[in-house]
């Protein structure tokens, strides 16, 4: 019984061992098969070459605009505070050099004046700065526009007297569309009396009804906020400066 069950078992390892063997052999010859065709099939491949723009130019890139915009909230619906405030400084330093060399300006009228105020400012905001524009109802001395259309929006007057300032800015209001809430009403004085007549239009704006704050931010500049009457319920910053 136990010579049976060896020879059987000699049997089946040598079948084991003869199917390894043809196994290996077919394995050979798909190998060699698939070497050969690779060995054809580079024979016969067409090289491909870029073409001079190809190699040259520059691609093309998506822009992704994102939906959501990031703004500061003073920027939304007015002109910025920074440049608000970089345009009053502008004004100030031109104003003091018309009472520096007084006789340069001597001969100007309100109109060159202006003018002079307006090479200043397009000095900094390259042309932005422009004089007689059409604001709302009417033309508007100085006028500097944002991209979000809202303006810094200037009158320019020569000093005739304190009863002419609640006309001044009336007429300084009735330029204002609802988006334009940071002006300037600048006065040139020839009057000799300068300190006298400070003192006179600091009491003339403190009277005026639509008037709800009067600061003293120099001698010769006072920080306001009024109460639109062309617009009601906005409130209008207004830097009145004398020079």
């Amino acid at each position: 019984m136990f010579g049976i069950d060896l020879k059987r078992l000699i049997a089946a390892i040598s079948c084991a061992m003869s199917l390894k063997k043809q196994a290996l052999q077919l394995l050979e010859e798909k190998k060699r098969k698939v070497e050969s065709f690779f060995s054809v099939a580079n024979m016969f491949e067409v090289p491909v070459k870029k073409s001079a723009y190809a190699e040259t130019h520059v691609p093309l890139q998506r822009k992704i605009v994102p939906i959501a915009h990031e703004y500061k909230k003073e920027d939304i619906y007015s002109i910025s505070d920074a440049n608000y405030a970089d345009i009053l400084a502008t004004i100030k330093h031109m104003g003091s050099t018309y009472e520096r060399t007084p006789k340069s300006y001597a001969a100007m009228k309100e109109e060159d004046l202006r003018n002079t105020l307006l090479a200043a400012l397009n000095g900094t905001y390259l042309g932005g700065a422009v004089g007689e524009a059409f604001r709302n109802n009417g033309k508007t001395d100085i006028c500097i526009e944002e991209k979000n259309r809202a303006a810094f929006v200037a009158e320019c007057k020569m000093w005739t007297g304190q009863k002419a300032i609640a006309d001044a800015l009336k007429q300084l209001d009735s330029y204002l569309t609802w988006r334009d809430c940071k002006t300037a009403l600048i006065y040139f004085v020839r009057k000799k009396d300068f300190l006298a007549i400070l003192q006179t239009a600091k009491e003339a704006l403190r009277a005026l009804p639509e008037m709800c704050q009067v600061q003293i931010l120099d001698k010769n500049e006072f920080k306001c906020c009024m109460i639109s009457t062309q617009n009601p319920g906005q409130q209008i910053q207004v830097r009145v400066m004398l020079f």
